[in-house]
C-alpha cells in the first residue's frame, strides 16, 4: 500500500509527496524534484559539479540549493553525511553509495508568457482551445534563459505539419533554426538547448494554426 507524509510548510519550503513507490515534492513554489534511482549510488564528476554543500539537514534544503545555481539538473544528497552535491549532468558519473539523485522535473516556461501578437497569447494559456491563425513572424519570450528539454505543439485535429521549423536564442537578434519537428514535437538532450526567444514557422512562411505551445525546461 503506498503511504505519503503530510505536507509541511516552512518559509517558501513546500513539501509535497513522499512514498514507497515514488519520491515527488517541491522545493519551493516553483520547482518540482523527482528521485532517480537509476542515478542513485553516484556522484557528480568534478567538472561538471555546481556546488558541494556540507552539513545539509535534508534533501529538500538540498534541492533548494539547485535552485539558486542554475543550470542544476539535480542534486545527489547522502543523507550518512549531509551532503550535497549539485550537477548539471548525468553523464560519466563516479560510484559512490548511499547517495540518492533527485532530478529537478522541467515545467512548460512558455506558460503565460509574451509573444508578438495578442491572439497568439491563447497558445500559451495551458488550453487547447481556442486555436489562432498567423502568417508572419512569430515568436515567444520566455522571459529569462532556460535549458530546453522538450517542445510540443497542438494542432486542429493534431495535424501533423511536415515543414516546421524552430528558431531561438539569446536575444532576438541571435536567433537561428536550430531543428524540425518530428510529429510536432522537438526533443533536446539536457543542455543542448539554452535560449529566451523560440520561434515557431512554416518554410517557407504560410498559414499554420496554433493551439497551444509548449516548451519544457529549467532555469539556464
Amino acid at each position: 500500500m503506498e503511504t505519503s507524509t503530510p505536507t509541511f510548510y516552512a518559509g517558501v519550503l513546500f513539501y509535497l509527496i513522499t512514498s514507497k513507490v515514488c519520491d515527488v515534492f517541491t522545493s519551493n513554489l516553483f520547482y518540482e524534484f523527482k528521485l532517480e534511482s537509476n542515478y542513485s549510488n553516484f556522484t557528480c564528476p568534478a567538472e561538471e559539479t555546481l556546488f558541494h554543500a556540507k552539513d545539509v539537514q535534508d534533501k529538500v534544503k538540498c534541492t533548494l540549493l539547485c535552485t539558486k545555481a542554475p543550470p542544476c539538473y539535480g542534486v545527489f544528497f547522502r543523507l550518512t553525511t549531509r551532503e550535497c552535491v549539485g550537477c548539471n549532468t548525468t553523464v560519466g558519473l563516479l560510484p559512490l553509495d548511499g547517495v540518492l539523485f533527485y532530478r529537478q522535473v522541467p515545467s512548460n516556461v512558455a506558460k503565460g508568457k509574451t509573444t508578438t501578437t495578442l491572439s497568439g497569447r491563447q497558445a500559451l494559456d495551458g488550453i487547447l482551445s481556442p486555436c489562432f491563425f498567423w502568417e508572419c513572424q512569430w515568436w515567444v519570450d520566455l522571459g529569462s534563459l532556460y535549458a530546453v528539454t522538450l517542445i510540443n505543439i497542438y494542432t486542429v485535429n493534431s495535424f501533423v505539419y511536415d515543414d516546421l521549423r524552430l528558431a531561438a536564442g539569446a536575444s532576438l537578434d541571435s536567433m537561428s533554426d536550430v531543428g524540425a519537428f518530428d510529429n510536432n514535437t522537438l526533443v533536446f538532450p539536457y543542455g543542448s538547448l539554452e535560449t529566451r526567444y523560440v520561434e515557431v514557422r512554416r518554410e517557407p512562411f504560410q498559414w499554420l494554426v496554433l493551439c497551444e505551445l509548449e516548451v519544457y525546461g529549467i532555469p539556464a
